[in-house]
């Protein structure tokens, strides 16, 4: 006797679908989220969890690449060196070094 299926299974998105991960962005993101549980872990569980609906494989958990870091690096600099010279640009080295 063949043994019943209990519910639908969700399809799993093709090529070309918008839902559509490939392997490496899949794998990317299991190592980002192998490593914020790492921080968090290591951090005492304090801070902000807002990927955790996109463990749940939901849209709204996405955040485009720009907003991820907010202009600080992961390796410790606080402060973006590109924004130095925003407020005075003739100040920089390089525009110093032109004329």
């Amino acid at each position: 006797m063949k043994k019943k299926r209990n519910g639908k299974r969700k399809a799993i998105p093709q090529k070309g679908d918008p839902d559509y991960l490939s392997p490496t962005q899949l794998r990317n993101r299991r190592k980002r989220r192998a490593k914020q549980q790492k921080n968090r872990e290591k951090d005492g569980g304090i801070g902000p969890t807002s990927n955790d609906s996109a463990a749940d494989g939901n849209e709204s958990g996405r955040t485009s690449e720009g907003d991820k870091n907010n202009g600080e690096n992961d390796r410790g600099g606080g402060k973006d060196p590109s924004m130095k010279y925003i407020s005075d640009p003739a100040s920089a080295p390089a525009v110093r070094a032109a004329r």
